[in-house]
């Protein structure tokens, strides 16, 4: 009992540390109910810690019984469990130290999805030691684990006074008033691993959703347990396959939402052949995919002045849109959307699939207009397997931290942004040079943890936070390629084009952050746009390249599931974090997860409520449009039809 109140008290330590740290998610919740919710949820993550502990210490409770039964009592091995004990606990709470900064970077409890960077841990180790934030974190893991092994070992002495000999067993009396008492203690820890009293269920992840707020649903939850949970339903072959609704009955339903006529394009059943009356504008292109950039930065002010002046003007001198969604809350899942035009499917990291497939996505496209390719990320390529992935998927060329002087490596995430932007410059004069258009994606990363925002810039970052400076940063080094590629010959020939790779949580009551996933998408050519345009449509990351594709009037086969925003509307737009599918329309926000029941929301008046038992029809169209936009997806990447079985014709 004083083992298990230790682990209690040490996991509830971690609990008040979360809860500290994101403080700020408090401002969402209602004022009179605040304390109720929170208490509420402090309660709830009791139980969910009596069911860690009690797996924990299942086994030892359960030698500890046989033991007394047979009234042996070997200090050896009365060792051995205390040190599975210690070490199992000191697991956990090293996940729960994890889950700290993991919930306030996704808005989300540690799940299976740490798996993504196994295979790169010298660079996920390089990013937390480069940032101090990370070592508050390594003061509670210490605290509590050394009181743990405290109270471990005065349990262990304990324990160890009771010791046998063969000539000496325990007494008959003895052995049968405790293994009575130890069945009783058996029997509590079998309801504690439960977590409920009902019998048709035991607890699980849904249990802790009991209001309409996020924060408060994802507080009461140990990380231990959703770990634990997303990695045994991971290891379910079945888990990496939905089953939403059978795909002939999906494929009908995507082919109407995409008004698709023949009944297949070039082998794609999804693929239908866009072409323009007019000749095509075969202008240079410059993708930026820029590193956590959420939308409602470009409305963030400090001291009266914009947060990112560049992005607004970018903005008000081109072709904006104001409601894009990212396809997912990882890069790799911006890098996959931007440029090939299909949705991240949950639990599935489509640039580390076996075999790669050839997607006839932006690169494949342009390189058969005759358009070179290039590809920048200021680390290594090597990372989510963007290098394998990109090369085998039109790139020609890829520069990555190899490429870049070792004296300007600041950290995991390599080079700063401008630093990058400068290094371009000559590549591009390069491509520029070769007779062709080229295409050119650089993907930014100084606008993600461990912030480091180079001294010897001459520009003093806007803001009062390290988040705050490093989105100036980033804006104001947007800023400077610009004018910096002003000064070229091929700017007045060049489409720049800008978008986040994802958002950056903003808190809000959702179990779903939106800010997370709202980023701006800027198409800028001030010597090719006649006037600028804004458009409030509904659209994704997976809209990005076939909408380029229309402003060029480039004739091609679309094979993704993206249109041209300027030419359609999608009636929803829906997207994924790790565990959780969200689809909204320009009023209601609809939340899919495994665990728990569907909720909708209000989501422009920020109303916490969940209108389902109201909004029941919304709900099925939501769900039939997003289930069968991922059925499909899955369908053409599990059968490898995700570009042209034969080259469509180019003009």
């Amino acid at each position: 009992m004083s083992v298990y109140a230790a682990g209690i008290l040490g996991f509830g330590l971690f609990r008040l540390v979360l809860l500290v740290a994101n403080w700020q998610r408090l401002t969402d919740l209602p004022g009179t109910g605040r304390t109720g919710l929170i208490l509420r949820a402090l309660l709830m993550g009791f139980r969910f810690d009596t069911v860690v502990s009690g797996y924990i210490l299942a086994l030892p409770v359960l030698i500890f019984w046989i033991l007394l039964f047979t009234g042996r009592w070997p200090r050896l091995l009365i060792r051995l469990i205390m040190v599975y004990t210690g070490v199992f606990y000191s697991l956990a709470f090293f996940l729960c130290a994890v889950d700290i900064p993991y919930y306030s970077h996704f808005s989300s409890r540690l799940t299976h999805a740490v798996f993504a960077w196994m295979d790169s841990p010298r660079f996920i180790a390089g990013m937390i030691f480069h940032d101090s934030r990370y070592f508050i974190y390594f003061l509670p893991l210490i605290l509590v684990s050394g009181a743990f092994w405290l109270v471990l070992l005065r349990s262990h002495r304990r324990l160890q006074s009771l010791g046998t000999t063969p000539s000496r067993p325990l007494s008959l009396d003895r052995r049968l008033k405790g293994s009575g008492l130890w069945l009783l203690v058996i029997l509590i820890l079998f309801v504690g691993i439960r977590g409920r009293l009902v019998i048709k269920s035991p607890i699980r992840v849904g249990t802790a959703y009991f209001s309409n707020y996020g924060f408060p649903n994802q507080l009461g939850l140990n990380p231990v347990f959703t770990f634990t949970q997303s990695v045994l339903s991971d290891m379910d072959p079945a888990a990496h396959r939905f089953a939403f609704v059978s795909e002939r009955i999906a494929l009908k339903r995507v082919r109407r939402y995409l008004d698709v006529k023949a009944s297949a394009v070039c082998g794609s059943p999804v693929g239908r052949r866009v072409e323009h009356d007019g000749p095509p504008l075969r202008a240079n292109v410059v993708l930026v995919i820029m590193e956590s950039m959420a939308y409602r930065f470009m409305e963030s002010r400090v001291n009266g002045s914009l947060l990112t002046p560049n992005l607004v003007h970018l903005m008000e001198n081109g072709i904006g849109f104001d409601h894009i969604y990212s396809s997912g809350v990882h890069t790799y899942a911006g890098i996959y959307s931007t440029l090939f035009g299909f949705p991240v499917l949950m639990r599935r990291h489509p640039l580390k699939a076996t075999p790669v497939l050839n997607y006839e996505g932006l690169p494949a496209i342009l390189k058969s207009h005759g358009y070179r390719t290039a590809f920048f990320t200021t680390h290594d390529d090597q990372f989510d397997n963007m290098g394998g992935f990109l090369r085998a998927n039109g790139f020609e060329k890829i520069v990555s931290r190899s490429d870049y002087p070792s004296r300007r490596v600041t950290g995991p995430l390599g080079v700063p942004d401008d630093f990058m932007f400068e290094f371009s410059l000559p590549i591009l004069d390069s491509l520029a040079g070769s007779g062709g258009p080229f295409l050119a994606v650089l993907l930014t990363s100084s606008n993600h943890p461990p912030y480091a925002v180079p001294r010897e810039i001459p520009f003093e970052p806007r803001g009062s936070t390290p988040e705050e400076k490093t989105v100036s940063y980033a804006d104001w080094a947007i800023g400077k390629f610009v004018d910096l590629c002003r000064g070229r010959p091929w700017f007045d020939d060049t489409l720049f084009v800008f978008v986040g790779d994802n958002g950056r949580d903003g808190g809000g009551p959702y179990a779903m952050s939106l800010s997370l996933h709202h980023t701006p998408l800027i198409y800028y050519a001030p010597r090719i746009f006649s006037e600028p345009r804004r458009y409030r449509r509904l659209g994704g990351q997976i809209d990005v390249f076939p909408t380029l594709l229309g402003i060029l009037d480039l004739d091609y086969v679309n094979t993704s599931l993206g249109i041209d925003l300027r030419r359609a509307r999608r009636p929803f737009v829906f997207f994924s974090s790790d565990d959780k599918i969200g689809c909204l329309n320009r009023r209601y926000f609809m939340i899919w997860q495994d665990s728990a029941a569907a909720t909708i929301h209000h989501y422009r008046d920020g109303d916490p409520a969940d209108h389902a038992s109201e909004k029941m029809a919304l709900m099925g169209r939501m769900k039939r449009y997003t289930f069968a936009m991922l059925q499909v997806t899955q369908w053409l990447v599990c059968s490898g039809r995700v570009g042209c079985d034969t080259p469509p014709r180019r003009r």
